[in-house]
């Protein structure tokens, strides 16, 4: 099961609380009451490490580098491609997914350590580096 954590973002200025440190719900429970009076974003935890075992957080952005196949043999081409997502929850399926901002659709069926392990890499968030989306 995966550990239930958030980071806060002030969403006026994007800046992480905490240094963007994920917090328990204990954690969060112990707040002051003052800290709830910011305008603040939270984020979950995916459950999820990119393959530096940095831990995965809606609204961060990720880039996935893999190898291309062909379709009918499998084989792979020893060609590469690189794709940068952000990491959104989708509400109506109750599930993680990536977003393709070229495309503007969700791109993953189901994000598991697996298939996520090897190939994706944090490289920012929405809050602080929006720019990354651009390319």
């Amino acid at each position: 099961m995966r550990p239930i954590k958030f980071r806060a973002a002030i969403t006026t200025t994007g800046k992480y609380c905490f240094g963007g440190r994920g917090m328990t719900l204990e954690e969060i429970s112990h707040l002051g009451a003052s800290f709830f009076d910011e305008d603040v974003t939270w984020l979950a935890f995916t459950g999820l490490l990119d393959k530096n075992e940095k831990e995965i957080y809606e609204g961060d952005i990720v880039k996935c580098v893999s190898e291309l196949v062909k379709i009918m043999s499998g084989k792979k081409t020893g060609k590469y491609q690189t794709v940068i997502y952000s990491i959104v929850y989708v509400e109506k399926q109750a599930r993680f997914a990536t977003k393709n901002p070229a495309r503007d659709i969700f791109e993953s069926f189901a994000l598991t350590q697996d298939s996520i392990k090897d190939f994706y890499e944090v490289i920012g968030n929405v809050h602080q580096n929006p720019d990354l989306l651009e390319r």
